[in-house]
């Protein structure tokens, strides 16, 4: 309880005031160079975007650096695809922007020499090297061989330390007389209830979907309640793995004891129709349907806008659910690193320093300032204590828009993934909205005491461990969804569910896992 509350009265104090750092791009840093020059970048693009070279964000940039970007977008829906055909070829930009790249394919495109370290310039980049003296474990797990082949899409915003919320419709709660859930056992029988006594209150008693899920997010179903069973215990950088409570061993956890209690809870769910049939196949579409329909009692994500004007009846958690064994934990907690290849150089960059001293800029207040919010009175404002805020420009377009919808006529953020530094004050998304932030600030307390960034692997055991891994990640969706559905047997299949992962090797994969984790703790 005094963890609790100390930790309480510190975030409230991080969140009342705004940022304190400043920016450390010394005086004299721009233009970076007296004749206009021009680089490429290949860039993800989402639906919501303009052109970037018509954002303003770009325009201002430009004028402050003196450096032109040729902008190659690329949407988002075959991103991947069309960077691995361009990487493949001879046809290289000079940098990629928004790549996406996880280090496994950092760790690919650096082997085979398509993309540049970028060591020996970051003496030069002095917001990437103070976030990196902060992060002293972020450089170990993004490091390829000791060197950094991407930098990323980094993280320092109190509130954003907590990935996916549970959210629960309080409408719902007081049409029935319900109190917010404190345990599993009380959110379950809140779940019976929605689904039995015609919540929402339009008289038909059969519409309510007590559960729902977003664009088939089983994965997060799974990290924002598997805490409850003691799972996840170091957070979910590294897929599956843990530290075993027992022994203090590297632990795959869909093969514990524990995991099949949690699958026998969720397929409880499922066989009573508490969470929703569609849930391994819904589409984003439907599930925001269903949620601006009034038709949804609770559902985990990072925030609340696909919801629509129905946001205002949901609230998060007041505390982590404490589960059978008394667990309470909130395992779906973010690391530093959300991206760890925001952004690569590519082979035959014209002028990597040059480059670099670019990317700089926005891992510091004022470049986060330009990407985030771009223009003071035009998108933001702030108000007597501080604090930034969107004008109803943007939180309330006058023309129907969304936030992404407007923030994507004039910079390239939304959608996440740019390579920048989030920090307080200046990263006002969806995440940070009124009723996420306040879902974020109930969980903090409740998140591991240690959350891991992920494990940082040779060359040679990422390329082992991706083939063994892609194996056994696709075998455990495969059979974690046979068992919430109840079309295998979590008291007759499990045996042959363990084998099965033994025959893939799961032994040899955790043995790469177990150096990773001895070098990442300095052994």
């Amino acid at each position: 309880m005094k963890r609790f509350f100390a930790l309480v009265m510190v975030l409230a104090l991080v969140l009342s005031m705004p940022a304190l750092a400043t920016s450390t791009t010394p005086e004299g840093w721009f233009p970076l160079t007296e004749e206009t020059k021009t680089l490429s970048f290949a860039a993800k693009q989402n639906a919501n975007q303009i052109d970037f070279g018509d954002m303003l964000v770009w325009q201002k940039y430009e004028d402050l650096t003196n450096v032109h970007i040729d902008w190659i977008l690329i949407p988002s829906a075959n991103f991947t695809e069309r960077i691995n055909v361009m990487l493949a070829s001879s046809d290289l930009p000079d940098g990629i922007y928004k790549a996406s790249m996880n280090m496994a394919s950092l760790t690919k495109f650096a082997t085979e020499g398509q993309i540049l370290s970028m060591s020996p310039y970051l003496d030069e980049c002095p917001n990437l090297t103070a976030f990196y003296e902060r992060h002293p474990d972020v450089v170990t797990s993004v490091s390829i061989d000791g060197e950094i082949y991407g930098v990323g899409y980094y993280n320092e915003c109190p509130a954003l330390q907590v990935g996916s919320r549970l959210f629960v419709n309080t409408e719902w709660m007081k049409n029935l007389g319900k109190e917010m859930p404190t345990t599993i056992e009380e959110y379950t029988e809140l779940l019976r209830a929605f689904k039995a006594e015609d919540a929402n209150g339009n008289g038909d008693p059969n519409d309510e979907i007590p559960l729902c899920i977003a664009d088939d997010a089983v994965g997060t179903l799974i990290t924002t309640f598997c805490g409850s069973w003691g799972l996840a215990n170091h957070g979910i950088k590294e897929a599956y793995i843990d530290l075993d409570p027992e022994t203090g061993d590297i632990r795959f956890y869909p093969a514990s004891e524990e995991y099949r209690d949690f699958l026998r809870w969720l397929n409880t769910l499922y066989s009573e129709e508490l969470l929703d049939q569609q849930c391994f196949t819904i589409a984003y579409e439907e599930f925001v349907a269903n949620g601006t329909s009034g038709l949804v009692g609770s559902f985990p994500y990072v925030n609340t806008t696909l919801m629509g004007l129905m946001e205002v009846n949901y609230a998060g958690l007041d505390e982590a659910l404490t589960g059978p064994n008394g667990d309470k934990m909130f395992a779906a907690s973010q690391s530093a690193v959300y991206t760890p290849g925001a952004f690569v150089m590519c082979d035959g960059n014209s002028d990597p320093l040059m480059t670099m001293k670019w990317v700089d800029y926005f891992y510091g207040v004022d470049g986060a300032e330009l990407l985030f919010m771009t223009e003071k009175g035009l998108l933001y404002d702030t108000d007597e204590n501080g604090r930034n805020y969107y004008v109803d420009f943007v939180a309330s377009n006058p023309d129907g828009l969304t936030m992404s919808q407007v923030i994507g006529q004039y910079s390239s953020w939304s959608g996440g993934g740019s390579p920048a530094l989030l920090m307080d004050n200046y990263f006002i998304g969806g995440e940070t909205r009124p009723i996420p932030l306040d879902a974020a600030t109930k969980m903090i307390p409740w998140l591991p005491e240690t959350v891991w960034e992920a494990f940082s692997y040779t060359t040679e055991e990422t390329e082992d461990k991706t083939v063994l891994f892609n194996d056994i990640d696709s075998y455990v969706k495969e059979m974690r969804a046979s068992f919430i559905k109840g079309t295998a047997s979590l008291d007759t299949d499990w045996d042959t569910y363990l084998g099965e992962l033994n025959k893939m090797q799961l032994p040899e994969y955790l043995k790469i896992v177990n150096d990773a984790y001895a070098r990442y703790m300095g052994a």
